[in-house]
């Protein structure tokens, strides 16, 4: 049986504080997201000047502080996985690319984090917007909607968010939430680092979709520099600006025309660009490891709550479980 993969009401996006939800074909549970709503284009910004720090704002936090169940390392009985899941995008990229990728052991509950000084305002389009979404009241509002008892894990669907704070305060963020709310998380840049590194690879090649632009894929080239790996070159795909435009055998054609033959793996960036479909024929095709934003934050989930899944047909990365050998922590 197919489980339940509920959707996200945008007028009900209009108030954080009286959000309702409502479940994908059955009782109310949570809100619908637009199958009509775009990513964000971050194609204009300039992005070098708004890396903020945020271990301050995470450890000044006077949040209420609620008592959380003991649920870290616990591991998962049977096939279902119920995650929280939490983006400052509108664009539906990460919810269908689980769905298509794991209907049947994934359920998902989706919470759009949003500056608490404007609720209801719109999906991001500037880095300063990107930013506020991601303060600890935020994301422990976006976290509250959510129904907490049944969740497994939380995760953190936003590329752009990780390139643009860099990997430590990505770290900071995703231990914070752990912490503050006794359930693993995990974040799409962390779970790349984590999966490359057990992997023993060294040298990436970076694809982004045509919406980011120059300086959002600078910031993922230094994202991944930053935790030492050689990035062979970072691209922008010339493939169309709207992902419902975007054809998997376009993407393979586009990627293997272009791949640098020193790169060890392929790294694709952007939960918004639903590359999913593309990677099982671009591995067979490069002959490496491929990894796609939703295909690794999806494994990196699944391993956090113990899932021990396997799934075919979206690469090797989530037909083979993690070698005991090669744990994937952080170096």
């Amino acid at each position: 049986m197919t489980a339940e993969l509920p959707l996200e009401d945008p007028q009900g996006l209009g108030d954080a504080r009286g959000r309702q939800t409502e479940p994908f074909g059955g009782a109310a549970e949570m809100q619908l997201l637009s199958e009509h709503q775009k990513q964000a284009h971050f194609s204009q910004l300039d992005l070098r000047n708004h890396v903020p720090t945020l271990h301050a704002a995470w450890n000044r936090s006077s949040l209420m502080r609620w008592p959380c169940p003991a649920r870290l390392g616990a591991m998962k009985s049977g096939n279902l996985v119920t995650v929280g899941v939490l983006t400052p995008h509108a664009a539906e990229g990460q919810r269908a690319e689980w769905r298509c990728m794991a209907a049947t052991h994934v359920r998902i509950h989706v919470s759009r984090t949003q500056n608490p000084a404007s609720p209801g305002s719109e999906p991001p389009t500037s880095v300063a917007d990107l930013l506020a979404g991601t303060t600890p009241a935020a994301l422990d509002e976006a976290v509250s909607t959510l129904p907490f008892a049944a969740l497994d894990a939380l995760a953190l669907a936003s590329t752009s968010l990780g390139y643009a704070v860099g990997h430590r305060e990505e770290s900071a963020l995703v231990q914070r939430l752990s912490e503050r709310w006794g359930l693993p998380a995990c974040a799409t840049g962390m779970s790349a680092v984590s999966a490359l590194r057990a992997r023993d690879i060294q040298r990436v090649s970076l694809i982004h979709p045509p919406w980011f632009g120059s300086s959002l894929n600078d910031l993922g080239a230094g994202y991944f520099r930053s935790q030492g790996f050689e990035v062979v070159e970072a691209l922008i795909a010339e493939l169309p600006n709207d992902p419902d435009r975007i054809e998997p055998a376009s993407i393979v054609d586009w990627i293997s025309d272009h791949l640098s033959p020193r790169a060890e793996a392929v790294v694709i960036g952007g939960n918004g660009f639903r590359a999913a479909r593309a990677i099982h024929a671009l591995e067979s095709r490069i002959g490496c490891l491929v990894l796609e934003a939703n295909q690794v934050l999806l494994r990196s989930v699944l391993d956090s709550a113990g899932a021990a899944i396997t799934i075919d047909g979206f690469g090797r990365l989530l037909t083979n479980l993690p070698d005991p050998a090669h744990p994937r922590n952080e170096r």
